[in-house]
């Protein structure tokens, strides 16, 4: 059976709202033109079957169907097609992490490097929030590889692993002194010795806001989301970390942090809702 009647057939069985016999009979032309059968196919077919799996409550289906569409689409030189694809993708699981990956690379060779930056940076954190910082330092790594062509995304890079760099040196200045503090404590109340493994997973996942002044508004910025909240307030000492190390980070919450939150937010939050800046602390 040719293209044109097996789409045809697909969508009478569609009309019925048989869902799962139409997505079989489409799977039947991807099938034909994956197996070199079909020279040409109409992508929308995979856009299509992944919209019937959504009907059917199978989203993991959906999202490989959707993703199998952005590649192809991507391949053939129709970018915004693959953004849209990897839009629908993160609608569906927005844990999808590959996908911040792709979409930077699209954005690349759009050259849109603001958005490049913003899903790189979204890779990067998700990826150190499951403890695979340095598997996302390789894929960077390969990332600038791939478009060392293009000077404007060199520089972006550049500056996002100087960020990175920033993190790193930020989370061994804290290490020390944020460990006597809580060990004090601790001793008080009866805990062990904290690890560095607990550090880092309060960083990463819990109540610690440390790291280059992008990462720390990051996190911010995710976190009054899902609470929700309206203010902010940010503790600064930690334990014996040294006064001058304390003011730098004063300094830079209210010159960099704050005013990053503040674009992050922009986007999601009716400007009647914006979190109160009236205090120190607040974003």
């Amino acid at each position: 059976m040719n293209l044109e009647k097996l789409k045809d057939t697909a969508r009478k069985h569609e009309q019925k709202e048989d869902w799962r016999k139409a997505i079989d009979v489409y799977q039947k032309a991807i099938q034909q033109f994956e197996a070199g059968r079909e020279s040409e196919l109409d992508l929308a077919l995979y856009n299509r079957v992944g919209d019937l799996y959504l009907k059917l409550n199978d989203p993991a289906n959906a999202v490989q169907s959707y993703e199998r569409a952005a590649e192809l689409y991507g391949e053939q030189g129709f970018l915004n097609n693959a953004i849209a694809l990897c839009g629908k993708v993160l609608r569906v699981n927005p844990g999808r992490v590959q996908t911040y990956l792709n979409l930077a690379h699209l954005h690349a060779r759009k050259n849109v490097v603001s958005e490049t930056k913003r899903n790189l940076i979204e890779y990067i954190e998700r990826m150190n929030t499951l403890g695979k910082l340095d598997d996302a330092f390789v894929q960077v790594k390969s990332f600038a590889d791939q478009h060392s062509g293009n000077q404007d995304i060199r520089m972006m890079l550049v500056e996002l692993l100087r960020a990175a760099s920033r993190t790193d040196e930020a989370r061994e200045q804290l290490w020390p002194p944020y460990r006597v503090m809580r060990d004090r404590i601790g001793r008080e109340r009866g805990w062990p010795p904290m690890s560095r493994a607990e550090f880092e997973h309060e960083i990463a996942a819990g109540s610690l806001y440390v790291g280059s002044p992008e990462t720390v508004a990051r996190k911010i910025a995710a976190t009054v989301r899902d609470l929700g909240a309206s203010r902010f307030d940010l503790k600064y000492s930690a334990g014996t970390l040294s006064h001058e190390r304390m003011l730098r980070s004063i300094e830079l919450y209210g010159r960099e942090v704050i005013p990053r939150v503040r674009e992050l937010l922009a986007a999601d939050v009716a400007p009647a809702e914006k979190p109160s800046a009236g205090a120190a602390g607040a974003v």
